[in-house]
Parts: C-alpha cells; sequence; structure tokens
C-alpha cells in the first residue's frame, strides 16, 4: 500500500493511504450515466475491480451503460472502455 509522508510536530511520519478505485458508469457519448440504480462498488486495488467488471459487465450494458472509466479516487487510470463487443 502506497505511503505518505507527513509532518506532525517537527518530525516527519509515514501515514497509509489508501487509495480507492470504483467505475464511473457512461452512456455512448461519454456522459455519466446517473439517472438509475446502478451498483456504487469501490475497491481497493485496480486488479480488484477489473475483476468485478469481468464478472458484471453484461448487467451493466443490460441496465443502459455502454462504456466505462476507471478511476483511482478522482484520477483517471482509463476510459471511454465499451462494454460492447466489437
Amino acid at each position: 500500500m502506497p505511503y505518505r509522508s507527513r509532518r506532525g510536530d517537527g518530525e516527519e511520519s509515514k501515514e497509509r493511504v489508501r487509495m480507492i478505485w470504483r467505475w464511473r458508469y457512461e452512456d455512448a457519448n461519454g456522459g455519466e450515466v446517473t439517472d438509475r440504480p446502478l451498483p456504487r462498488e469501490i475497491f481497493s486495488s485496480q486488479s480488484d475491480a477489473e475483476s468485478w467488471l469481468g464478472e458484471s459487465w453484461r448487467e451493466l450494458l443490460e441496465a443502459g451503460v455502454e462504456q466505462v472509466t476507471l478511476m483511482e479516487d478522482e484520477r483517471v487510470e482509463y476510459s471511454g472502455m465499451s462494454l460492447r463487443a466489437e
């Protein structure tokens, strides 16, 4: 797990920083889908998030999600990944 240095009382300490991974669900134009109930899973690693998507993509597609973006906190890891077989 990553560490972030932090100063406190004149001394440097190390604090564990937990990264949160999540999927942003999008329509075909890349707009975020927020108008329907969809799973709001969070993951502690990129591989956990990707494994979950591998098991859940069909249900997301049936619910109207066309593509997804993988987010680490607020940073985009990759975007515009289609859920449709091409």
